[in-house]
């Protein structure tokens, strides 16, 4: 509750807006433009004062933006004739002919893409660092807190509550390797002409690329990726699985602070409402923001698949769905890990309500415990029956389990009134559960 989102702004990131807004976006292109100029000057293609010119005057300031908005109209929409018509007049008759030797729209375009997918990923690998803290010190608090492990939403076996935020931890450890491990794909320059053959160089254009890379800190690629999108498609898919894991743990805290439930609650503030009605409401708007911003994402990556099936060299018809893609999926993706940073860092927890929970079904949730100590004199699927049996006696009449199992004089011939107290103690059954949470905590140290 203590989540606001403004209106209008329920997906949008301000800080990933930016870097999709025109300003950004020209600039990355100018940044191309200029680094493009440096690797000719340095193998003697244009001339030096050129390059230097070129890179002096590519900044924001240097563009008309009215005219830029006009050659956009005039052009059809043509970022790149449109981004240099308005830079023209700011550059000398000689600059103004060489800045954009030797490349095609898509080179400068692709090439400003991976820029400014970098300054998300930056974001993105920033903030699961943060979640990465938030969850290990969760894990750490309530490594022994017990609670019902449930599965089909029914009560299962006993757990712990640090079991269950390792779970959410090594997802995160897990996605922070595959945003290191695709970064090396992402940061690949794009210069590779018309028809992905540097054919206006003649020969020698591989060296022009191998350069420009060298400029923008990036990777070279032998071929052309015009049409290959798939490191881009990677990218997306990472930060909808990364969606998709806060989305999920939002679901989970939603169903857990059910009243009936009452184990965790979304952070809250004083002056809070649930409702214009009931008085009494404390819902989870940022769980529920974040549960729909993760469904959201997976919609758009499925946008991206079709976006990689380009026919020939070069097919906007896909290209083009990418610039619809790249600032959804990238701005949702950090908004909702924006709100898991404020939610699961002043996460409300109450052990004492998931002990009491543990007692809610008369004993039923130790019935693996009782079933596996039987099943060792009698044999396990013997065990099984006659546990199910009593099982669904002490279910269907409302009864205690374990006054059905110390009433049984073939059972309790085997095991004294201790060991049957014990065996329905749900702290004593929860396995190896403090040895997984530290050994998740090891992993993400």
């Amino acid at each position: 509750m203590s989540v606001f989102i403004p209106e209008g702004e329920l997906w949008e990131s301000k800080v990933v807006g930016q870097i999709f807004a025109t300003k950004n976006q020209i600039e990355c292109l100018q940044k191309a433009e200029a680094a493009l100029a440096r690797a000719e000057a340095k193998l003697g293609i244009i001339p030096q004062e050129v390059s230097d010119e070129i890179n002096e005057k590519a900044t924001i300031e240097n563009i008309d933006l009215d005219e830029y908005a006009r050659q956009m109209e005039i052009t059809g929409g043509h970022p790149v004739v449109a981004m240099l018509r308005a830079w023209k007049p700011f550059l000398s008759a000689e600059a103004s002919e060489l800045v954009h030797w030797g490349a095609t729209t898509q080179d400068i375009m692709d090439t400003g893409d991976v820029m400014k997918l970098s300054a998300v990923y930056d974001i993105i690998y920033d903030e699961l660092l943060q979640l990465k803290a938030i969850l290990r010190k969760l894990a750490s608090e309530y490594i022994d807190t017990p609670l019902a492990g449930r599965t089909h939403e029914q009560h299962a076996v006993p757990t712990t509550f640090g079991v269950k935020v390792a779970v959410w931890l090594m997802e995160v450890q897990r996605h922070l390797k595959r945003m290191e491990q695709c970064r090396p794909r992402l940061r690949t320059v794009c210069f590779y002409g018309a028809a992905g053959n540097l054919a206006s160089f003649g020969k020698g254009g591989l060296n022009v690329t191998r350069q420009m890379a060298r400029e923008l800190d990036m990777n070279f690629a032998p071929v052309a990726w015009h049409t290959s999108r798939d490191s881009f498609i990677e990218f997306m898919t990472i930060l909808t699985n990364i969606s998709t894991t806060f989305g999920k743990v939002a679901n989970e805290i939603i169903e857990l602070s059910r009243t009936e439930i009452g184990e965790l609650e979304e952070p809250w503030m004083p002056g809070n409402v649930g409702s214009s009605t009931m008085p009494q409401k404390r819902n989870p708007p940022g769980c529920e923001a974040m549960y729909s911003l993760a469904v959201l994402t997976q919609f758009e990556v499925g946008a991206m698949y079709q976006a990689s099936m380009h026919e020939n060299e070069r097919d906007s018809r896909a290209w083009n769905l990418e610039k619809f893609v790249f600032p959804f999926t990238c701005s949702m993706t950090e908004k909702n890990l924006h709100y898991a940073i404020v939610i699961l860092g002043k996460l409300v927890v109450k052990p004492e309500h998931m002990r009491r929970n543990l007692d809610l079904t008369n004993g039923l949730i130790m019935c693996e415990n009782l079933m596996m100590k039987l099943g060792a004199r009698i044999g396990r699927m013997t065990a099984h029956e006659k546990i199910y049996q009593m099982a669904m006696e002490a279910y269907q009449k409302d009864l205690h389990l374990k006054d059905l199992i110390t009433a049984d004089k073939d059972i309790m011939s085997m095991f004294t009134t201790e060991e049957i107290e014990e065996y329905f103690n749900p702290i004593t059954y929860t396995g190896d559960a403090r040895e997984m949470v530290e050994l998740a905590l090891e992993a993400t140290r």
